[in-house]
């Protein structure tokens, strides 16, 4: 009772109530199942999802076309394997309005050659390839009866940040001012455009991870 009767004061009080703003990514595979393991599933489904991870950074908001807010150093590590939604809290210390989410997927060339970093930036995390190809942007790797490869794997490892190759891409959503801001990523569009029976794998900057990128870029929503 005592606490409750202290948040009320601070809240009449405080002009500037600290707020915290949380994004929650989740796969989603339309209306068919999928499943998350590393065997097939026995239905007609036919595709089984083993790794799922990716960079999300350079976070603002927008009211319109006015920026709000831009968080600094905004790199999170979000990693859907288990295939359920993450949520990434964000400290705001004041109340805003906004309509529009911003964040690049993946790291940018500057952060790229900035030497071994910590937290989830650090390459111990499996997401760094090396100093000449930097940081991997996005991790999909899976099964599906329709590959040809051993153990009808596939997997897509993108990333880049040098000219002509940097597959850095950035996302723009229009949103409510809610909490949680929910994300959702589709698996479905993304390997139906893709088609891993034709590509099966892209493990390297190149044409095929930028035109990959741009598939996973608009399959956000």
């Amino acid at each position: 009772m005592i606490f409750a009767i202290f948040s009320f004061f601070f809240v009449v009080f405080n002009s500037t109530l600290f707020a915290q703003i949380s994004l929650s990514f989740e796969p989603l595979y339309d209306s068919s199942r999928i499943q998350f393991t590393k065997e097939l599933p026995a239905d007609s489904n036919q595709i089984s999802i083993e790794t799922l991870r990716f960079y999300i950074s350079d976070i603002s908001l927008f009211q319109n076309d006015s920026q709000v807010i831009h968080v600094v150093n905004s790199y999170h590590l979000v990693d859907l394997s288990a295939g359920q939604a993450q949520t990434l809290d964000l400290d705001i210390t004041q109340k805003l309005d906004f309509n529009v989410l911003k964040f690049n997927l993946g790291i940018d060339s500057l952060t790229n050659v900035s030497g071994a970093l910590s937290g989830d930036l650090d390459p111990t995390q499996g997401m760094y390839w090396s100093w000449q190809s930097g940081y991997i942007n996005f991790k999909l790797e899976g099964k599906a009866l329709t590959c040809t490869t051993r153990n009808k794997l596939f997997q897509y490892h993108l990333g880049g940040y040098m000219h002509p190759y940097n597959a850095l891409r950035t996302i723009e959503l229009t949103v409510q001012a809610s909490e949680p801001i929910s994300i959702s990523l589709d698996l479905n569009k993304i390997l139906s455009l893709i088609k891993p029976s034709q590509t099966p794998e892209v493990m390297s900057p190149g044409t095929s991870a930028m035109m990959i990128s741009n598939i996973v870029a608009v399959s956000f929503k």
